[in-house]
């Protein structure tokens, strides 16, 4: 089921990183019909859309605040004055607009499973206390490494897109790290980390960073199930998937010693470059 309307109220039915959970969209005009609708049906997840009944221009949330036993949120507009999710202490689930208005003190979310946001230097306060975090995706970090995250030992997956980090310092001892996308990431020059976490990590994208020149320690990875490395440098040899029992992936930048063999064998999908038939 992807929606319903009950009660004239727009009812989403998500699978979300493995868990089956319905989220109710608020009406701006009809607050508390849509809180008695998720009383009724044991709904614990709201969503603020303005294509879904919440009025654009209404950038006041502050009903929240007497709702504590609301468990996720998912804030699709931007500029929204967010201070009343504060205290919701049993959030599991947070997704957020890029722009909103007030502060948000993570130490007050000790349960957040799941957590989708734009990095905001000066609104988000106590992010590194996130201690049972299991999914994570962070877009314009603005930090060196990834210490900010070095906390998060339960992290299952973690998506970090259009960052500013040259080294993924901070990974280590994420000890159930299963996924791992790093998308966009201008600045990443240094992946050595990666091989501190070889024995949880089963799927693995490196996307768009250009700066990386030295793969060198995916070849330790060798529990990996899905490999994709794409619009990057080349890399110098694939050589080292013949002992990987790869179940997918891809490998969109130029082989330098030319020998796809492995590729082909595996039934790995590659970019043809115009060296390979020299």
């Amino acid at each position: 089921m992807d929606f319903e309307y009950v009660d004239n109220i727009r009812v989403t039915g998500k699978i979300t990183k493995g868990f089956f959970y319905r989220t109710v969209a608020i009406q701006s005009d009809n607050i508390n019909g849509c809180l008695e609708l998720m009383h009724r049906l044991g709904i614990k997840n709201l969503s603020i859309n303005s294509q879904w009944g919440w009025d654009k221009e209404n950038k006041n949330i502050d009903f929240v605040k007497e709702n504590k036993w609301i468990e996720g949120v998912n804030i699709i507009d931007d500029d929204i004055e967010i201070s009343g999710i504060n205290n919701f202490i049993n959030l599991k689930r947070l997704v957020l607009a890029d722009k909103f208005k007030g502060i948000l003190d993570f130490g007050n979310f000790k349960n957040l499973e799941v957590c989708r946001m734009k990095w905001n230097n000066k609104q988000h306060k106590n992010f590194d206390t996130l201690e049972n975090i299991k999914y994570l995706m962070l877009s314009r970090l603005n930090r060196p490494d990834l210490k900010i995250v070095s906390n998060f030992k339960k992290l299952i997956e973690f998506e970090i897109v259009y960052g500013y980090n040259d080294s993924l310092e901070g990974l280590q001892g994420m000890q159930f790290l299963r996924k791992l996308d790093l998308l966009y990431l201008q600045n990443l020059s240094n992946v050595e980390a990666l091989e501190k976490i070889n024995d949880s990590l089963k799927e693995l994208k490196v996307i768009g960073c250009k700066k990386i020149t030295d793969y060198s320690p995916i070849e330790q990875l060798e529990k990996l199930d899905m490999l994709v490395i794409s619009e990057g440098n080349p890399i110098k040899s694939v050589s080292f998937l013949d002992k990987f029992n790869l179940k997918d992936g891809h490998i969109g930048v130029e082989v330098l010693d030319k020998k796809i063999d492995v590729l082909i064998k595996k039934k790995i999908g590659y970019k043809k470059f115009k060296s390979y038939s020299n």
